[in-house]
């Protein structure tokens, strides 16, 4: 007798068999419809086959297919696109190849090699009680936001929504285990000589916190919920500051470009931004628990279990005093470049603006992650033994995920040098003229923007649509301010799969989220995002941009 599960097990089978047909079969679709002749004229400036923005398209419809039903690894889909425009020429295999060690990647593999070194050292733990205790409720959904949400949200300060999801990722398989929510074997491939010790930890936890009696289908409910708040916090945390992400730093520089005299301060944005912000990190998770809700209706922890628990660890020892320090001295390095960049055009720094000028341009901030692996790989705390082994680091990191993201921005790459981009921006201009209006240009640069990100990483997005927003605007006569506002703040939307934003791929390697849910839930607060953008963006930027 077939139950709901077995319905749900050959539902599964049957879309990933679906999307392994539907994928190449549109492919080749868009490949053998007869090229329009506005791509054709484009191509031949860049000197390009005349269908390389059709390759472009079909390969973008064809990863998108197959990374929602997960047909094949996520990772060996992400390698669909090097493989495609290299022989298509539309770019050189070096172009393609050395995407994947773009320095986002680094802070991806610096974020899973901090999450083994908070783990193997009991530091997640100890931090996950602390935020725990925070709350002082019972209710399950309220206690991820307050406990997981505003915490990512609030450390995107750090100039990164990157770092932010990075950082929090071991705290959120903390706090669950904490409940006893099983998460995956994410951190049992860590584990060292100093596997006993954490487990003599966990036994006297245990006679602390008591044992979920829910099933495993609703812990796994809540456990891919939180993990899914996590990385809507951080990407609805991109909107927050203008150093929270670089779409928001490419719309400043996009402004004073095409608009001499005028720039977006650090209030500009704040007054612009962080309403969309909050709004966003409030949609996204009432969507998660709305359509993802967990059974049991408290937490089965309360709040003195949690301090019992954190006594129980005993003191912060050495090995965890020096972790936080490095995780510290990397924050200082991702905050200061990026508050400095975003002011460097407002004020004068007389003798040291050339100092500040080498702090921003030598400081990307790929390099405080290389001083996190570096760091830990280096410093020994005891005789002979490292934070973490050199295999402990390598196995930590999460390759399929690395090969993901590096695939997503080989396909970003792909879509601006076919051409696609361009021919999408002439359509545009062509069909509507100097039919614009003011809230016609502002909505169709938002909604290019988050179409765009679907297809690149946002920052290749806002670099694509910044300028071509502008450029709409000012043929049509009209202040280009806010349409490129509207295209960087839609290019931080997308969030319903993997290769869309950095924290989406990030809790994607806990393994304990289904790429349906993901697209389910993220499609859904993007749209209803994408709406409240073009509602109240225009008024928003009007109380700046008069």
């Amino acid at each position: 007798m077939r139950t709901r599960f077995t319905d749900f097990l050959f539902s599964q089978k049957r879309n990933k068999k679906i999307g392994l047909l539907l994928g190449p079969t549109l492919f080749l679709v868009i490949l053998l419809y007869p090229t329009p002749q506005g791509m054709e004229n484009i191509t031949k400036s860049k000197n390009l086959p005349p269908f390389s923005p059709q390759i472009a398209l079909g390969t973008m419809i064809w990863m998108i297919i197959w990374w929602v039903t997960e047909s094949i690894p996520l990772g060996l889909t992400g390698l669909l696109a090097p493989f495609i425009f290299v022989i298509s020429g539309i770019l050189s295999a070096r172009q393609a190849l050395s995407t994947f060690a773009d320095p986002i990647i680094w802070i991806f593999i610096s974020g899973f090699i901090l999450a083994a070194a908070f783990h193997k050292w009991g530091l997640d733990k100890r931090i996950a009680y602390f935020f725990a205790m925070l709350y002082k409720g019972s209710n399950p959904q309220v206690a991820v936001l307050f406990i997981i949400c505003l915490p990512a949200f609030l450390l995107t300060m750090a100039g990164s929504i990157t770092v932010s999801a990075a950082i929090l990722f071991p705290f959120v398989i903390a706090f669950l285990n904490t409940l006893n929510i099983p998460t995956s074997n994410y951190n049992s491939k860590n584990d060292s000589k100093h596997g006993k010790d954490n487990k003599d930890k966990d036994n006297k936890e245990q006679n602390q916190i008591p044992v979920s009696k829910q099933n495993d289908n609703n812990n796994g409910n809540y456990s891919e919920a939180s993990f899914l708040a996590l990385g809507q916090a951080a990407t609805a945390g991109a909107m927050l500051f203008l150093i929270s992400t670089a779409p928001n730093l490419i719309a400043k520089a996009t402004v004073e470009e095409f608009v001499p005299g005028k720039t977006i301060s650090f209030t500009d944005w704040f007054i612009i931004g962080s309403p969309q912000a909050i709004i966003g990190l409030l949609v996204s998770w009432a969507v998660i628990f709305l359509m993802m809700r967990p059974e049991f209706h408290s937490l089965p922890v309360s709040r003195h279990q949690f301090r019992s628990s954190l006594e129980t660890i005993g003191k912060i020892t050495r090995e965890e005093k020096i972790i936080l320090s490095i995780l510290l001295s990397a924050l200082i390095l991702w905050v200061v470049p990026s508050i400095l960049k975003s002011l460097i055009n407002e004020s004068q720094f007389g003798f040291y603006s050339g100092l500040i000028k080498m702090l921003i341009t030598n400081i990307p901030e790929s390099i405080p992650a290389l001083l996190i692996i570096l760091a830990i790989a280096l410093i020994r705390p005891r005789r002979n033994a490292p934070l973490l082994t050199w295999d402990e680091m390598t196995r930590s990191v999460d390759w399929n995920v690395v090969i993901l993201f590096g695939g997503g921005l080989v396909l970003g790459l792909g879509v601006e040098s076919s051409g696609l981009a361009s021919w999408i921006a002439l359509e545009l201009s062509s069909n509507f003229g100097t039919e614009f209006t003011s809230w016609s240009i502002f909505g169709i640069s938002a909604i290019l923007g988050f179409v765009m990100s679907y297809a690149a990483s946002n920052t290749a997005s806002a670099v694509i649509v910044c300028p071509l927003a502008a450029t709409l605007a000012i043929g049509a006569g009209l202040n280009p301010i806010p349409p490129i506002l509207a295209a960087a703040l839609a290019c931080s939307i997308s969030s319903s799969i993997p290769s869309t934003t950095p924290p989406m791929a990030i809790i994607y390697s806990s393994k304990k989220v289904k790429i349906s849910n993901m697209f389910k839930t993220g499609i859904t607060s993007d749209l209803i995002r994408l709406v409240i953008l073009l509602l109240l963006g225009p008024i928003l930027i009007g109380l700046v941009f008069k």
